[in-house]
C-alpha cells in the first residue's frame, strides 16, 4: 500500500510541477465552497486488517467552487492515522493538502486531533455539523502562491459543504 501513496504523491507534484504561470506581485486571501461531500474517497487499510489502525490513509479530492458555483480549482487531502484510541478509531491524524488552482498551487498539513477517519468504510463518521472549524497552516506554494504562509481554515456549512478561506501571505 505504501507504493499508491508515492504514487500520488509523485502524481500531485507532477500536476503541480506542470503549472507554469506568471506569478502575481502578491497573493491576496480568498474564499472557495465545496459541496456537501467529497468527490473522491479512497482508503488503504496498511495492515488489511478490516479496522483503523495506525498508518492507515484516507485519498479525499474536492471540487473548489467560487461564490457563483463555477469550478476554481481543486482540492486533494492525504489524511494518515497517526495512532488509535482504546475504542479502535483514529487518533491524532496528519493531513496534507494540495489545492491546485488556475495560478498556482497552495500547500497546507498539520496534525489534527479532530478526525476526519473514523472506520474504513466511513459508516459510524459523526454527522458533520454547521459551524465545525478546521484551521490548517500554510507551509508553502507554487506559481502566484510561490512563498505563500498562512491559514486555510474550513468551516461547514449549513447545507453540509464548506466554505474554506485561504489567508495568505506571499513573498
Amino acid at each position: 500500500m505504501r507504493i499508491q501513496h508515492f504514487i500520488g504523491v509523485a502524481t500531485a507534484c507532477v500536476l503541480a510541477g506542470a503549472l507554469v504561470v506568471d506569478a502575481h506581485a502578491a497573493c491576496e486571501p480568498f474564499t472557495a465552497f465545496t459541496e456537501n461531500d467529497e468527490t473522491e474517497r479512497y482508503f488503504s487499510d496498511l495492515d488489511d486488517s478490516g479496522g483503523v489502525s495506525t498508518g492507515d490513509k484516507r485519498l479525499i479530492g474536492l471540487v473548489l467552487l467560487d461564490a457563483a458555483g463555477a469550478q476554481i480549482g481543486e482540492r486533494y487531502m492525504s489524511v494518515t492515522v497517526l495512532e488509535t484510541n482504546a475504542d479502535g478509531s483514529a487518533g491524532p491524524i496528519r493531513v496534507d493538502s494540495i489545492s491546485i488552482l488556475e495560478d498556482g498551487v497552495i500547500l497546507d498539513s498539520s496534525v489534527d486531533t479532530q478526525t476526519l477517519v473514523r472506520s474504513v468504510d466511513n459508516t459510524d463518521r459523526p454527522p458533520r455539523n454547521p459551524s465545525d472549524v478546521r484551521i490548517w497552516p500554510v507551509v508553502g506554494g507554487m506559481g502566484a502562491y510561490a512563498g505563500a504562509t498562512g491559514t486555510v481554515t474550513s468551516t461547514v456549512s449549513e447545507d453540509g459543504g464548506s466554505e474554506i478561506v485561504f489567508a495568505l501571505v506571499c513573498e
